[in-house]
């Protein structure tokens, strides 16, 4: 990954780069937020971007 995700607001991450911003695990990522609606995200399967 290049730079600091935190500092470009509109670069699409990866669900791991995510959870890993978050510092939550990918399965907490889903789980509580994405699936909570609480960040928005496209895609399906391994290639979904948030």
């Amino acid at each position: 990954m290049h730079g600091d995700p935190a500092n470009d607001l509109t670069k699409e991450l990866t669900m791991q780069q995510a959870a890993d911003l978050l510092q939550v695990s990918l399965q907490c990522l889903v789980r509580n937020i994405l699936d909570k609606g609480e960040i928005t995200f496209h895609g399906a399967g391994r290639n979904c971007r948030i």
